[in-house]
């Protein structure tokens, strides 16, 4: 972190590096794709790095190469986000927090606090047993990462949905998904994932981080997903997951024009196999969605349904990469030790490499800060 400037009670920092992202990013060019219109966002730090700076990247959803010299307005520069450190003497496990490492400010994410037992399953870690990201969003923290997005369907010229009946109601058209009303039949549509960077072949959804266009490294499976949704009616939505396990679906209903995100925490415990048929979930095709229209008074007449957002998400999932030893777990931490993380899990130096942090060695909680909430600051 670079200092910004100080108030009378806490200090506002600019954030450099992107060890915490997707929460916050440092300095960075945020660069558009011209075929989807998604957009990538690059380190200035990581780029400064390089010998040879990358003429363009590949477009993380939908594999265009993007030339980053063509066309200047594909590029927009944009510096650190700001955050203020605040004291405090209670902390929490998924607190985001200011940490003092070798006489500099580092942002991470407190995985275990003094006491907690620190484990490892299938290089997943485990803090007291429980996956941090699973006590994230069984809480609904309220600093927890933002979800990744996997898939935007709206973007895609061919959509990766598909129904899963042979005589379906389902149409696309401009990016949308409209089901036509038909004596209360409603199909499921099924997602197909497909791997960018392998050719778009079918693949289960992996742990890729857009932001991380400069890493070379293997992929990890993630299990912890969601899937956005809008829809222009109101309706009753069911989502199935694919789970190792089975299927979990979470039902929910939306109202019109309301856009909700359903995890997989959502969604209640297993069920059979034909409860979701004739759409078959397997690892790459991990969700599908049925939605039954709600008419507004009883006897009207229900003319479709149509999906204004539809959107395949993935949360930070926590673990240790291939070069981190896993000779050390279970550890037991100690009266005065806290085991900390970044959220841009595959590049952030933390306590997965240099062992617990002295509690002392915490300076205070973090949170987003701007120049329209606190007034006071100002750019040179």
């Amino acid at each position: 972190m670079v200092g910004f400037r100080w108030n009378a009670r806490d200090p506002i920092f600019r954030v450099r590096g992107f060890s915490m992202a997707p929460t916050f990013y440092g300095d960075h060019r945020t660069v558009s794709c011209p075929d989807c219109e998604s957009e990538t966002k690059i380190s200035e730090l990581r780029l400064a790095a390089q010998a040879t700076p990358a003429r363009s990247i590949k477009c993380w959803h939908c594999g265009h190469e993007i030339e980053l010299s063509r066309d200047p307005n594909l590029v927009n520069h944009e510096p650190g986000d700001l955050i203020q450190v605040t004291a405090t003497s209670s902390l929490a496990i998924g607190d985001v927090v200011a940490v003092n490492i070798d006489g500099r400010m580092r942002v991470k994410r407190i995985l275990g606090l003094p006491g907690d037992r620190v484990a490892v399953d299938q290089r997943r870690l485990l803090v007291n047993g429980s996956r941090l990201e699973a006590i994230l969003e069984a809480t609904n923290f309220p600093s927890a990462a933002p979800l990744i997005d996997v898939d935007v369907d709206r973007r895609r010229t061919e959509s990766r949905w598909s129904p899963a009946a042979d005589a379906s109601n389902w149409a696309r058209s401009k990016g949308h998904w409209t089901s036509r009303a038909n004596d209360g039949v409603v199909d499921w549509l099924v997602y197909h994932h497909q791997a960018v960077h392998q050719h778009s072949r079918p693949s289960a959804i992996y742990d890729d981080y857009p932001c991380n266009v400069d890493v070379i490294r293997q992929l990890d499976p993630v299990d912890q997903l969601a899937i956005a949704v809008t829809l222009a009616s109101a309706a009753r939505v069911e989502v199935a997951f694919f789970t190792d396990a089975g299927i979990r679906v979470a039902i929910q209903t939306l109202a019109a024009n309301e856009s909700r995100t359903i995890r997989i925490v959502d969604a209640a415990g297993l069920v059979p196999l034909d409860a979701i048929a004739p759409a078959v979930l397997t690892a790459q095709t991990p969700i599908a969605i049925r939605v039954h229209d709600i008419p507004a008074r009883t006897g009207d007449v229900v003319e479709g349904i149509q999906l204004r957002a539809l959107i395949v998400q993935r949360s930070v999932e926590y673990r240790l990469r291939q070069r981190d030893s896993g000779a050390n777990y279970p550890r037991q931490l100690g009266a005065n030790e806290c085991f900390v993380v970044g959220d841009n899990v595959p590049i952030s130096v933390d306590s997965r490499e240099f062992g617990p942090v002295p509690i002392d060695d915490i300076v205070g909680v973090v949170s987003r800060a701007s120049p329209d909430t606190h007034p006071w600051i100002y750019r040179d």
